[in-house]
């Protein structure tokens, strides 16, 4: 389900070919029986969850994307492209963007996802670096000018083979080497290219690369996906219970590793997807809870803050959702509140998860209430390693700490990345004997328990009299009083940023005082407008820019040195 999109969108594309009418074969009596056991499902399920409205938007069966897959993946054929070719998909969750992930599967393509301010203007150096490094065979974008970037970063590569470029919208004039979904729709297919089998495929081969969001470096790096890295997510043991459709919301832009493995897991259990296209928003994330009921979400922690401040939410529009994961940020315990009072009958799960790695942690007996889940230092618990899941921390010289005291997490386990694309991260992972380990860069805490916390990233700890201090205790601190906070550092020093500028300093940093001790002292309270930003910096992946905030901090800070002296 799309629910920007139109009902009769892309409807040629996806229908069946014009054939003569012919008799229903008549139904096995097996299948009959499964028709019949899944009316009953939807029947006894429809009395637990409101039912969805497919009256206003796009809504299309997988076997309808299926039939669009095969007649663009023969349009592609024609033009000489071969099975396991790259195919770059600069695309938010859109419907053509699930088509164009069915496709990739079709033809065993390794399909690459990137964020579609990519081809933007002021961008065009990152895009010539991806079109150099990857030389895809197929590139899917929105508009004409998205086209025109392509081509121009495509001039700059020596070598180059076949190549189809695809537009989502039409062009707005011919280009050599390029089409558009609409005029793919209009040509003429037969039923037969379903019958058409997909190519061989192989558990090893690399299906997909997901850039990391750049959010502690400043630099995406290409994380490898084969196959087997795929499907393993589909037996997960955190998974929602497969009730009816629509399982899940699905936002490229909030969570672009996860967002494959969402909608493999909508067909792998029967049930639906939606897609909310384009930039994060508030307002249509709560519209489609409302319109679709899905039954699942995940939010980054300040796009819970976006949805619950909303002029358009109420607790009815968003009742539909029963697990709330909240992802890609250390999740304090205000955070987990918060979440839970805006989404009062969900399960609230924090995830601790990457780009790298996911799925590495969770709950034996399901997710607790929050009430329930323990916290270290105002910093919540994701749970326990799961099965198959083996794990490190260890401190500065490399030696496994005690329990209950911070280190850096490495990590071991199937559902580890197989690596990157180049060299560039390449230490981060290791041999072991047989096992390869990877070095995550985040400061973790295990208790006595067997229970993981995840402090932050190693780099960003504050150290004061040998106490490692987490810039999150601080931030859950503040946030009882001042919802929109974050935290940073610079050497020894802890600041606090805020949006207004109107805070009362002196109370912010006496309040942290009171509750967490003068060594967890505040060296100033910073509004965004001295950091010279009327919002907070996010990167392409909707998370927090830390690096920017750390890099405008240090100027601002360099700046005020220099002008007092």
């Amino acid at each position: 389900m799309s629910v920007s999109q139109g009902p009769d969108h892309l409807e040629k594309l996806v229908g069946p070919a014009k054939v003569s009418p012919v008799a229903a074969p008549k139904a096995s009596f097996n299948s009959a029986l499964r028709q019949a056991a899944a009316w009953l499902t939807c029947r006894i399920t429809s009395l637990i969850l409101p039912s969805p409205s497919f009256n206003f938007c796009l809504s299309w069966s997988f076997a309808q994307l299926r039939r669009g897959a095969a007649r663009i993946a023969s349009v592609i054929d024609d033009e000489g492209v071969q099975p396991g070719s790259t195919m770059l998909l600069v695309l938010p969750s859109c419907a053509e963007w699930s088509l164009m992930m069915w496709v990739s599967a079709l033809r065993c393509y390794t399909l690459v996802t990137l964020d579609p301010a990519i081809a933007q203007p002021g961008q065009e150096r990152l895009l010539d670096d991806y079109i150099e490094k990857l030389k895809p065979s197929v590139v899917v974008v929105g508009t004409h000018a998205s086209a025109v970037a392509v081509d121009k970063a495509r001039s700059n590569v020596k070598s180059y083979g076949p190549f189809v470029g695809i537009t989502v919208n039409v062009l707005e004039k011919p280009r050599q080497s390029w089409t558009s979904l609409p005029g793919i729709s209009v040509r003429e297919f037969n039923n037969e290219l379903e019958a058409v089998p997909a190519a061989v495929d192989s558990l090893d081969r690399v299906a997909l690369i997901v850039f990391t969001s750049g959010t502690s470096s400043g630099k995406p790096k290409g994380t490898v996906r084969t196959v087997r890295d795929l499907l393993r997510p589909l037996t997960g043991t955190d998974l929602p219970p497969p009730l009816r459709p629509p399982m899940t919301l699905i936002n490229t832009n909030v969570a672009q590793s996860m967002a494959p493995s969402l909608l493999y897991a909508t067909w792998h259990s029967g049930n639906a997807g939606v897609l909310v296209g384009g930039n994060f928003n508030a307002a249509t994330t709560i519209a489609s809870m409302e319109t679709c009921r899905p039954i699942t979400a995940a939010l980054l922690p300040h796009m819970v803050d976006f949805v619950c401040t909303h002029s358009d939410y109420s607790t009815h529009k968003v009742s539909s959702i029963r697990f709330l994961i909240i992802i890609g940020s250390v999740t304090t315990e205000e955070t987990l509140r918060l979440a839970q009072e805006t989404f009062p009958r969900a399960k609230i799960n924090a995830s601790y998860g990457m780009t790298e790695a996911a799925g590495m942690f969770g709950w034996k007996k399901g997710i607790p209430a929050i009430k329930h889940i323990p916290s270290y230092k105002g910093i919540v618990s994701c749970g326990f390693a799961l099965p198959g899941v083996k794990i490190r921390i260890v401190d500065d010289m490399g030696g496994v700490v005690s329990q209950g005291s911070p280190g850096v997490l490495h990590i071991c386990g199937c559902m580890v990345a197989s690596g990157y694309i180049d060299s560039n991260g390449a230490e981060s992972f290791y041999k072991d004997g047989d096992d390869t380990w990877y070095i995550t860069g985040d400061c973790a805490v295990l208790d006595e328990q067997q229970r993981i916390y995840i402090l932050g990233r190693y780099e960003y700890m504050i150290r004061r009299d040998s106490t490692i201090i987490a810039p999150a205790t601080v931030e859950n601190a503040i946030k009882k009083h001042y919802p929109h906070t974050t935290i940073s550092s610079s050497d020894e020093s802890i600041y606090a940023i805020l949006p207004d500028p109107a805070i009362d300093r002196d109370r912010v940093k006496n309040l942290v005082i009171k509750e967490l001790g003068d060594d967890h002292r505040l060296a100033g309270v910073i509004d965004l407008p001295q950091l010279d930003l009327v919002d907070w910096p996010l990167t392409m992946g909707n998370k927090m820019s830390i690096f920017d905030l750390r890099g405008r901090l240090t100027k601002y800070l360099a700046q005020e040195t220099g002008s007092s002296t």
